[in-house]
C-alpha cells in the first residue's frame, strides 16, 4: 500500500467509524448469531491474493459488525463499561501509526 492508497482507505474507514458509531442505537445490543455462524460466512480456505480494500470494508458491514456484541451500543450493560471516545480512538490511530515502543529514554524520548 502507498502512501496515497493509505490516505484513501484510512478516510474511508474513518467514515466507515463515524456512520456505525452513529447507527448504533439502531443495532441490536448482542448478535443473535450461533456458534458457527461467523466461520461459515468466511471461506474455507485463506486468499491467495490480497483483497482490495474495500472488499474488507464491506466485510466489516456484512460479517463483523452484524455478529458483535455493541460494547458502545447505549443499552450495554454488561461487563465494565467501554467508552472508547472519538478523541481515544484517534489516540489510537496515532499511537499505532508511530509505531514506537517506550521501552525507555533511548528508545523514545518522547514517549518516557
Amino acid at each position: 500500500m502507498d502512501l496515497e492508497e493509505f490516505r484513501r482507505h484510512g478516510h474511508a474507514l474513518i467514515d466507515w467509524l463515524v456512520d456505525y458509531h452513529g447507527g448504533i442505537a439502531s443495532r441490536p445490543v448482542q448478535a443473535p448469531t450461533g456458534p458457527g455462524e461467523v466461520r461459515a460466512m468466511l471461506p474455507a480456505e485463506p486468499p491467495e491474493d490480497p483483497e482490495k480494500f474495500e472488499a474488507c470494508i464491506a466485510d466489516l458491514d456484512t460479517i463483523v459488525a452484524p455478529n458483535l456484541s455493541h460494547w458502545q451500543h447505549p443499552r450495554f450493560f454488561g461487563y465494565f463499561p467501554a467508552n472508547a471516545m472519538m478523541a481515544g480512538i484517534l489516540g489510537d490511530l496515532v499511537s499505532t501509526g508511530l509505531g514506537t515502543v517506550g521501552l525507555s529514554w533511548q528508545s523514545s524520548p518522547a514517549l518516557s
